[in-house]
């Protein structure tokens, strides 16, 4: 990303300075997501801008067990012969 940030991307775009769509080039992010952190900024102000998961523990449910790993396996599989003929 740079030097250019997200929180410069949003003051950029308020100030008229940038389109929403320069910004979204400059941080290479879709559209929307430019649009989504202004919206965020105007209601909350920089606290809208931090990610929502901040101190709070991770949803990611693969990180509560890591010795544990599940396979799956098909079985019951024959083999299948093609015929070219």
């Amino acid at each position: 990303m740079g030097s250019y940030g997200k929180i410069k991307g949003v003051e950029d775009v308020l100030s008229g300075k940038l389109s929403y769509d320069e910004v979204a080039e400059r941080l290479k992010v879709n559209r929307s997501i430019v649009v989504r952190a202004v919206r965020k900024y105007r209601l909350f102000g920089l606290s809208g801008l931090e990610h929502g998961l901040k101190d709070k523990p991770s949803n990611n449910k693969s990180n509560s067990n890591p010795d544990k790993v599940e396979l799956s396996v098909p079985t019951g599989h024959s083999k299948i012969g093609l015929s070219l003929g």
